[in-house]
C-alpha cells in the first residue's frame, strides 16, 4: 500500500524514529534478561506493544496514513491492552508464551515459501500459549528471553541500517546478514534465558527471599 510506503519515509527522515529504535533495544535487553523477574510488568507492556500495533494499523487504514489520527489511536489502544492483560493475568500469561512461540516459529522458518508456514506460526503460538498455562515458569523465562533478544536485536540493525535493511534482508535471503541477525538473536536469546534461570536460581536458594 501507497500510504504505509509513505508513513514509513516520513517516520524514518525524523529523529523520533532513531529514539524510538534506541526505546526498543532497551526494553529488548529487559526483556530478555528481567522477563520473569518482572512479568506482570512485562505481561502490561506486551499488551501494550500488541494493542498499539493493531490499532495504529487499523487507524492508518482508516484514515489514509495520518499520522496524528495513528498516533492517537496506538496510545489508546495500547492502555487499554495493557490493562486488559494487566488485570488478566493467565491470559496475559498466555499472550506472552504465545508470542514468544511465534517469534521463535517466524525466525527458524524465515524465508521458507511453503503455505503451511502461516499455519505452523499459529497453530505454534497456540500451542506454546497453552504450555505456558501449565510450565509457567520455563516458557516465560524462554519467551520472553526470545522476543527481548528479536526486539534488540532487530532494532539494533535498523539504527545501523536504516531504511535499507528491508531490501538488503530481501535481497541475502540466506545472506551474512541474514546469518548475522540470526545468530545475534539467538545469543542474545540464549544469553537472556541464561541469565534468568541462574538468578532465578540463587533468589530459591536464599531463605531471606520471599517470593
Amino acid at each position: 500500500m501507497d500510504w504505509l510506503n509513505e508513513i514509513h519515509l516520513a517516520l524514518a527522515a525524523t529523529d523520533n524514529a532513531r529514539i524510538a529504535l534506541l526505546l526498543l533495544v532497551v526494553l529488548g535487553v529487559l526483556y530478555a534478561l528481567a522477563g520473569h523477574r518482572l512479568l506482570r510488568f512485562m505481561i502490561g507492556l506486551t499488551g501494550f506493544l500488541l494493542a498499539a500495533v493493531s490499532a495504529g494499523i487499523g487507524a492508518g487504514w482508516l484514515s489514509q496514513g495520518n499520522p496524528w489520527v495513528m498516533g492517537g489511536a496506538a496510545l489508546v489502544g495500547g492502555i487499554c491492552g495493557a490493562m486488559a492483560l494487566f488485570f488478566v493475568y493467565r491470559a496475559g500469561v498466555f499472550a506472552l508464551g504465545g508470542l514468544g512461540t511465534a517469534v521463535v516459529l517466524h525466525g527458524a522458518l524465515a524465508g521458507r515459501p511453503e503455505s503451511w508456514v502461516p499455519w505452523a506460526i499459529l497453530g505454534g503460538s497456540v500451542l506454546g500459549g497453552l504450555l505456558s498455562l501449565v510450565i509457567e515458569r520455563p516458557i516465560m523465562v524462554l519467551a520472553t528471553a526470545a522476543i527481548g533478544g528479536w526486539m534488540s536485536t532487530y532494532a539494533g540493525a535498523y539504527l545501523l541500517l536504516g531504511d535499507a535493511l528491508p531490501e538488503r534482508l530481501a535481497e541475502e535471503a540466506t545472506g551474512p546478514l541474514v546469518w548475522a541477525i540470526l545468530g545475534t538473536w539467538v545469543s542474545v536469546t540464549l544469553l537472556g534465558a541464561s541469565f534468568q534461570f541462574l538468578t532465578g536460581r540463587r533468589k530459591r536458594r536464599d531463605p531471606g527471599t520471599v517470593r
